[in-house]
């Protein structure tokens, strides 16, 4: 039993290591947009660039356009509310960021609902 603790010990602290977090606040809005893929499918995309590096982000996957927009305008008017962050994680393997929260002092969107 402590053998089969440990392992799943090991691999959390692993998917951890793969996927850390990231937090970045702004000022001002971000470029945000829902982008057409494959099908009726859209992703939720972004960049931003801040300390000299350029930064892309992505949603999970692929949601239908409703769903895209609607999370898009929430995004917006967290955005445009006041300073705001995002929290992403972000994979080590690859450098890509995925986009968790928007968050200000008055509103929040998350992608998770809670």
């Amino acid at each position: 039993m402590k053998k089969i603790n440990f392992l799943i010990l090991g691999i959390l602290l692993f998917a951890n290591h793969l996927y850390a977090g990231s937090k970045f606040c702004f000022d001002k809005p971000i470029k945000i947009y829902c982008q057409h893929e494959l099908e009726e499918n859209f992703s939720l995309n972004g960049s931003f660039k801040t300390n000299g590096h350029y930064y892309e982000f992505s949603a999970r996957r692929a949601f239908d356009g409703g769903w895209c927009q609607e999370n898009l305008d929430k995004i917006l008017k967290v955005m445009n509310s006041e300073e705001f962050c995002i929290h992403f994680e972000e994979s080590s393997d690859n450098f890509e960021l995925t986009i968790g929260e928007v968050v200000s002092k008055s509103a929040q969107w998350t992608y998770f609902i809670k």
